[in-house]
């Protein structure tokens, strides 16, 4: 039978002539055949199976069994729109530009979709959003979770509703948690769920890892030490012990700087007490009790390092020791003489005195104790040097002297300290 029209009056009986017509329209409905027009009802109801080429209702829809449409599914224009030609789905567009669209055209935040836990019992402490993916037999795995948790039991009061939002990925197999924002805003890493920071503060848990807690990088660097940090490494921070823990603070560099730490200051302090600041500050302190409190008087507070070797110390008592492999005096040089002209040379009238005697300036160069453009830089050790072989003349002088009025050197030494 051809596509041909049943009409009938409500609630009248179908000969079976118009029985038979129906079903061959609906035939053609079902596999599109030319012809076929769409139905278009103000209500319609499927109990069984229907399976349709178009259908529009403009009323209510009812459907009991299965309902296979073979095109668009179009609820309301564009509040829901399936095509089946691309596999889109778009709620708000007919246009959906990915497998889901989710449109809204409003002003201020749009909620696009609300996953919840709506149980009431104290163990139902969050809900969560998976991401799967297949291996290579099709098996689904989890890949990662994003998860929303209670921080505490809720009641109806406000104040116990606090919540974390937390992050999951998978490592050989196994979904573990590697970050988390907590209610105060606090972000922490490798599992950490009671960070220590303040509100809007970081903390970073390694865990028993004894690499890089964090680096720094950039795409400008090269510096190639891949031996200790990749190249593009300009930073990192870690333990300075494994077990013991402290900070370790390295970085990198092409250059010859490696590190610039530069402190602006508003005001600054100039006096000079035991209470004294400086724009700079360093402080060491010891552990006591659950706290911490003062180093000893001979305690190493600051110690400069030469890749292993230990060069320059400053002890709890303010006193400062360096490294005494240069300490030997000028003797073969006249130290009293070398003295003097380094007073004179930390003073303006430096030029005229070196007129008079440029001997002494000219081994004070050599020997490294000033250096620099126009003698800018004073080596503390070379000082050191000079006054120590000064001293040493000076006394070896005052003996001789004394030795030849008959005085001995023990005597001498004893009138000195005395």
């Amino acid at each position: 039978m051809a596509w041909g029209v049943v009409s009938k009056s409500a609630n009248s009986t179908l000969a079976s002539t118009e029985v038979n017509q129906l079903q061959e329209n609906f035939t053609a409905l079902a596999t599109g055949a030319s012809g076929a027009p769409a139905i278009a009802v103000n209500s319609f109801m499927v109990t069984g199976v229907a399976s349709l080429a178009s259908l529009t209702v403009t009323g209510a829809a009812t459907v009991n069994g299965t309902a296979t449409l073979n095109s668009h599914l179009i609820v309301a224009s564009s509040l829901l729109y399936a095509n089946q030609s691309t596999s889109r789905v778009g709620i708000g567009t007919s246009s959906p530009t990915n497998t889901l669209e989710v449109r809204k055209d409003t002003a201020g935040a749009v909620a696009v979709a609300v996953v919840s836990n709506k149980s009431t019992d104290a163990s139902a402490t969050s809900c969560q959003v998976n991401f799967d993916l297949a291996d290579t037999s099709g098996n689904a795995v989890n890949a990662a979770t994003i998860r929303a948790g209670k921080e505490q039991v809720w009641t109806s009061t406000a104040s116990t509703q606090d919540s974390f939002l937390s992050f999951f990925t998978t490592l050989n197999g196994s979904s573990g948690e590697v970050a988390r924002i907590t209610s105060a805003g606090k972000f922490a890493t490798g599992g950490e769920d009671a960070p220590d920071c303040d509100t809007g503060g970081l903390t970073l848990n390694h865990g028993s890892n004894d690499g890089f807690a964090m680096t720094l990088k950039s795409s400008d660097v090269a510096h190639g030490m891949t031996a200790v940090a990749e190249t593009d490494t300009y930073a990192a921070f870690g333990k300075a012990d494994s077990n013991a823990g402290g900070l370790l603070i390295e970085s990198f560099s092409e250059g010859s700087i490696a590190t610039w730490m530069q402190a602006i200051a508003t005001t600054e302090d100039t006096t000079d007490t035991s209470t004294s600041t400086g724009c700079i500050r360093l402080a060491g302190v010891k552990k006591s009790g659950t706290g911490a409190g003062a180093l000893g008087a001979t305690a190493n507070v600051l110690a400069v390092n030469n890749e292993g070797t230990t060069v320059f110390l400053i002890k709890g008592n303010g006193d400062v020791h360096a490294t005494n492999t240069s300490l030997t005096a000028l003797d073969d040089e006249d130290d009293l003489a070398l003295a003097d002209a380094a007073k004179w040379m930390m003073t303006p009238m430096k030029k005229e005195k070196e007129l008079l005697g440029g001997k002494a300036y000219e081994v004070l160069r050599r020997e490294g104790v000033f250096h620099g453009p126009d003698d800018a830089f004073v080596s503390m050790q070379g000082m050191m040097r000079v006054q120590m072989g000064a001293l040493g003349q000076l006394f070896k002088g005052l003996a001789f002297l004394a030795q030849s009025h008959g005085v001995t050197v023990d005597d001498l030494k004893k009138a000195m300290v005395g």
